[in-house]
């Protein structure tokens, strides 16, 4: 057999003394290429094998080859010859071609350009097990450092392979690194899109993988890439409605937790508390990051419509954190243990259930009585507001103290906590007991730690964080003290005009009620505030039921001196609510009720200036619908 520089064994002489190709090698470099397609063609493949082993053995050690094999077609013809179905049961041959591949890529970007045009067929090459081990350095030689290389593995989805085979242990203990290290870039560049369509797999594996005990060495990694998956829907819906699967998450979760020095439970509490993250800047940290990543991946899992209808209050995973949430030491697991019974609490019968039957108010209480950290705090705060939806529970509630409580909580540093307190109160004013904890001067004020003082009330103290700076929420979906107290105060207003109510039990208790400071001024500012339209609307029913006494028409008419816009305000979200009719547009009829009782009772308190402005109000108001 001929060649253009002499016969085969002159070739190979030459492939095996030539240690740098120049340009005086050029004709033999051309006819490497055609001699492998006539020994390839012509049989047998030893003689190619020979020159495609030289070739990658000169490749992995000089950049000059590296470039000589893209010039000279010959990287080309060893993907084309793995491409040939002819030769894909020769893995001697094959394997021989990989090596000049991936030897070929070695910090050279214009042939990974052109291998990284044919990584679906060096893909499937990895289902031969034989192959395996010369697959996967040839992959990591091609995505080391090269991003296309890596955005075209995860188009393939080269993640699912990796998985699976790692779960398997079908990776070579010495290319263990690179599987993960394949695994993690592929990882890093899916797209949402991506990541919603055939993750659930991936999933499986990699969870299965880090919980068994072979894979120490490579946890930091493949956990990294289990919470990547762990942030996507539709994952976290499958492990809802698979008991089995969120079972072993929720080990990794403790397992870590369990891991944590106090130092680190306090630090990660810090992270999940939302309003000051924990930086983690040190290896040793990497408890702390997972630990907090598994407890966020839990609370995400049970908000789901699925969690919810495979898993009720009565199963066996609501015994096990009602079990959690009555530890003495608050730590992330009864964050999502908490978390996680709230959100299974989605009825009355729930709820009433885990107050009546199980009391676990009882451990709250106790939670939020000597707690400080916002996590626990927010945690705890989010299963009462669901455990005081049902009316049935509220006095019992009441009675436990929460009042108190939650007064004091009203005045801590967190934002998110003030709003959850807020909002729990505002659904416990309907019990008369719990107004009458709010107006007291003196019952309650030494068991709130002395934030409000013995002169004052919670009620008061309430104001006073309402009209206090605050700071922004972590989240929209948070409570707002500023507008939950403004509307617990329309709540007690609420309460104090029950018809049910003893007369000379509603003027006791509305005469301390209109004794509080400033105490329409959260109200009104329900009514200035723009964000929340509903919150609108309940500020301008409570200024128009505050104004049906002469004592509350008095704080009524201090806002308006306060605030000579606030009758404008109310003029504009009027009409700007203008729907329906004026018999059935709820904020025109309690606008009308406002000024009316302005009118009525506030008459002695406004100067001729304001008289004025609340008739030509009240004018515009009848004509609205005429005009």
């Amino acid at each position: 057999m001929q060649n253009d520089s002499g016969n085969l064994g002159d070739l190979l002489s030459w492939l095996e003394q030539c240690e740098t190709p120049t340009q005086h090698d050029h004709r033999q470099l051309k006819s490497i290429s055609s001699n492998l397609e006539t020994l390839l063609k012509t049989g047998p493949t030893d003689a190619a094998e020979s020159i495609l082993r030289k070739l990658a053995t000169a490749a992995g050690k000089d950049a000059e080859w590296r470039k000589a094999l893209n010039d000279y077609g010959i990287l080309e013809s060893a993907i084309l010859q793995m491409s040939l179905e002819r030769y894909q049961d020769n893995q001697s041959l094959v394997n021989q071609c990989l090596r000049v591949i991936g030897n070929s890529v070695i910090d050279d970007d214009r042939n990974r350009a052109l291998v990284t045009q044919n990584l679906g067929m060096l893909r499937d090459y990895l289902n031969g097990r034989d192959l395996a081990g010369t697959e996967l350095a040839v992959m990591m030689n091609l995505c080391n450092d090269y991003e296309p290389a890596q955005k075209a593995a995860a188009e393939i989805r080269l993640d699912q392979t990796l998985a699976k085979f790692l779960y398997n242990h079908q990776v070579p203990e010495e290319l263990a690194d690179c599987a993960v290290d394949l695994l993690v870039w592929t990882t890093d560049c899916l797209t949402p899109e991506q990541l919603s369509n055939g993750t659930h797999d991936v999933f499986e594996f990699i969870l299965g993988t880090v919980r068994s005990r072979d894979c120490e060495d490579h946890q930091d990694d493949l956990m990294a890439v289990l919470l990547r998956h762990l942030g996507e829907e539709s994952v976290r819906c499958e492990c809802a409605q698979r008991p089995e699967m969120l079972a072993k998450v929720m080990e990794l979760a403790n397992a870590y937790d369990s891991h944590l020095t106090d130092d680190q439970v306090k630090r990660a509490l810090t992270s999940l508390s939302n309003a000051q993250p924990e930086v983690i800047d040190d290896e040793e940290d990497f408890n702390i990051e997972m630990t907090v990543g598994l407890v966020n991946a839990l609370s995400s899992i049970s908000s789901t419509d699925e969690f919810v209808r495979a898993h009720p209050f009565t199963s066996q995973l609501a015994a096990e954190m009602k079990k959690a949430i009555t530890a003495p030491q608050w730590r992330p697991k009864q964050v999502y243990s908490c978390i996680m019974l709230g959100n299974m609490a989605t009825s009355d019968e729930a709820s009433t259930h885990l107050v009546q039957v199980d009391a676990v108010h009882v451990s709250l209480r106790k939670t939020l009585s000597s707690s400080n950290d916002p996590a626990a705090l927010y945690s705890a705060l989010g299963l009462t507001r669901h455990l005081a939806l049902p009316t049935t529970n509220r006095q019992t509630l009441v009675e436990a103290d929460f009042v108190s409580v939650l007064g004091r909580l009203l005045g801590h540093d967190d934002a998110s906590v003030r709003g959850e307190a807020a909002a729990i109160l505002e659904k416990l004013t309907p019990e008369e007991t719990a107004i009458r904890h709010m107006v007291s001067k003196s019952q309650y004020h030494e068991r709130i730690h002395n934030e409000v003082s013995s002169s004052s009330s919670i009620l008061e103290h309430a104001v006073t964080v309402a009209l206090g700076p605050s700071k922004p929420l972590p989240s929209t979906a948070m409570k707002n003290a500023v507008i939950e107290i403004g509307r617990m105060i329309v709540g007690i207003l609420r309460s104090l005009s029950r018809s049910e109510l003893d007369p000379s039990t509603a003027k006791e208790l509305s005469n301390a009620f209109f004794e509080t400071p400033l105490v329409a001024r959260p109200v009104a500012r329900l009514v200035r505030q723009r964000f929340y339209a509903t919150a609108r609307s309940e500020g301008l029913l409570g200024l128009g039921m505050m104004a049906q006494s002469e004592a509350g028409a008095a704080c009524v008419v201090q806002e308006l001196k306060e605030d000579s816009g606030l009758l404008n305000a109310i003029e504009e979200f009027v009409v700007e609510q203008k729907t329906g009719d004026e018999k059935t547009n709820r904020d025109y009829q309690n606008a009308l009720v406002l000024v009316s009782a302005l009118r009525k009772n506030g008459i002695s308190a406004m100067d001729e200036g304001m008289k004025r402005d609340v008739d030509a109000l009240q004018s515009h108001l009848l004509g609205l619908w005429n005009s």
